[in-house]
């Protein structure tokens, strides 16, 4: 059980997933400020935009589903923690030899857009009735 929990957060788990998307992410902004004649944010402004969020207060607008609204979120990362957790690694995590893991794959990549989902339509705003309705058609292509 220890040595499950030891590979999920180490390689290829769960903490090398956030600090390579990190990473990715860093170079990614900077390739496209450059590529637009920018300087471009430096490497660890994801980093700093994390903990400002973070220290962020919540605003709760007054006419919304209070519990659905604090808890989308929650929903959507522990979908993106499950797709990591199963996700097959050659070398690493095999799988079960059947399609039963990449099925539910394909079920829990859409677990993140259905949080945005919730949340935004339990907000009672007419511009996250815009948004929900977005999303709702990008899962739909």
């Amino acid at each position: 059980m220890s040595a499950d929990i030891t590979s999920f957060l180490i390689f290829p788990g769960g903490l090398f997933a956030i600090a390579l998307g990190l990473t990715l992410l860093s170079f990614e902004r900077i390739a496209i400020a450059r590529l637009q004649g920018r300087v471009g944010p430096v490497f660890y402004q994801n980093i700093l935009d994390i903990i400002k969020l973070f220290n962020k207060e919540i605003l709760i607008p007054k006419d919304s589903k209070e519990i659905i609204f604090k808890l989308s979120p929650i929903i959507g990362f522990a979908g993106m923690l499950v797709i990591i957790y199963f996700m097959p690694i050659a070398g690493v995590y095999e799988g079960d030899r059947d399609n039963g893991d990449l099925i539910l794959l394909i079920y829990m990549m859409a677990l993140p857009a259905i949080s945005h989902i919730l949340g935004g339509g339990s907000s009672s705003s007419p511009y996250a009735a815009i948004s929900v309705s977005r999303e709702l058609k990008l899962m739909l292509i």
